[in-house]
């Protein structure tokens, strides 16, 4: 799987373009590298337009716990065309939701416009 991130200190934005296989270890590095980074407070937009394969509940569930576990926590925005990743997505949003300000959309300007609007609003999520 190949993973691109864009990381956008002064805008406090991170792209995140997942194209291939899925693999869990990829997406827990992912998160890793979130922690390395320390952009868990800035707005996040995840394009899995190319991504392909699929996750378990079970993965979901793990990674939505882990990403939640990180305070101050910016807006996430996933992109996807796929209806089977875009299903799978609506369940990471769900298991998320209520610490995290998290929606999925397959129109990538209505994406970006949401984050751009979460954003200016702080975009945080208080538990």
């Amino acid at each position: 799987m190949e993973i691109r991130y864009e990381l956008d200190r002064p805008r406090r934005h991170v792209t995140v373009t997942l194209r291939g296989e899925y693999q869990a270890d990829e997406i827990l590095a992912l998160l890793e590298r979130h922690r390395v980074e320390d952009d868990w407070s800035f707005a996040r937009f995840y394009d899995v337009r190319d991504l392909t394969g699929r996750p378990t509940v079970e993965e979901l569930r793990l990674f939505a716990k882990l990403d939640a576990e990180h305070r101050p926590h910016g807006p996430e925005a996933i992109l996807t065309s796929n209806p089977i990743i875009y299903a799978l997505a609506c369940t990471y949003a769900a298991l998320g939701r209520s610490a995290l300000k998290i929606e999925v959309f397959r129109d990538p300007e209505e994406a970006a416009q949401w984050l751009a609007a979460q954003a200016n609003d702080g975009g945080e999520v208080t538990p």
